[in-house]
């Protein structure tokens, strides 16, 4: 396919058999680093984050949270940082606490 690219995008090319390789029978896969990261790491962030609500864990943060941050000027906000900043605590993922 590298020959009939047009301009600087022309290289000496790879066999369509090589290409179906990499795509389809190698661990990278077409999008490679990314889709390991994903299977491997944030589904299981994501599995924890919903054990978490599935056990109330969540709402216990958040009333912490909430009584926590009464006691400041700007509590609406102050509760959504301290929940957050427990959460981040608890798992330690960055990724992850966007997603919960």
């Amino acid at each position: 396919a590298g020959p009939q690219m047009p301009g600087a995008l022309s290289h000496g090319g790879l066999s369509p058999s090589r290409i179906l390789r990499i795509l389809v029978v190698s661990v990278d896969g077409f999008f490679g680093f990314l889709t390991r990261l994903v299977a491997a790491w944030i589904a299981l962030f994501l599995l924890y984050a919903g054990l978490l609500k599935a056990y109330g864990a969540f709402d216990l943060i958040l009333r912490l949270a909430v009584r926590s941050a009464k006691y400041v000027d700007s509590g609406i906000a102050q509760t959504a940082v301290i929940a957050s900043a427990v959460i981040g605590s608890v798992n330690g993922s960055q990724t992850a606490n966007a997603g919960m």
